[in-house]
């Protein structure tokens, strides 16, 4: 379980503006980037410096018209203090072992 949670303040009503323009199956990488980026008050271009890239390049990533490569992934999960499956949204279920019983997944250090 993490210890270090952020409460992002993105209102609402601009998340679900967001998530309504986003629809199918993605993971929605570029949103969930957004969001992230919004509920913690960066701009783009502040982003986009700390991963070392263009602020044109990250606004593809945020429109998800261009896919971060792993590095810059890890990069974006790293700053943003989440994991990589938090960062793409990819929800996270519980493995079970062979008697069908819960088990642990012990957490990995950072990326990078």
């Amino acid at each position: 379980m993490r210890q270090n949670v952020i409460i992002e303040a993105v209102p609402e009503d601009l998340v679900h503006k967001l998530t309504k323009e986003k629809t199918g199956d993605s993971m929605q990488v570029g949103l969930n980037i957004k969001i992230k980026r919004i509920g913690r008050g960066y701009t783009q271009e502040e982003i986009a410096d700390a991963i070392g890239v263009a602020r044109s390049t990250y606004t593809r990533y945020e429109s998800d018209k261009r896919l971060p490569d792993i590095y810059k992934l890890c990069a974006l999960a790293d700053y943003f203090d989440v994991s990589l499956d938090d960062l793409v949204g990819r929800d996270w279920k519980p493995k079970k072992d062979h008697k069908g019983r819960n088990i642990a997944i012990k957490p990995q250090p950072k990326c990078i």
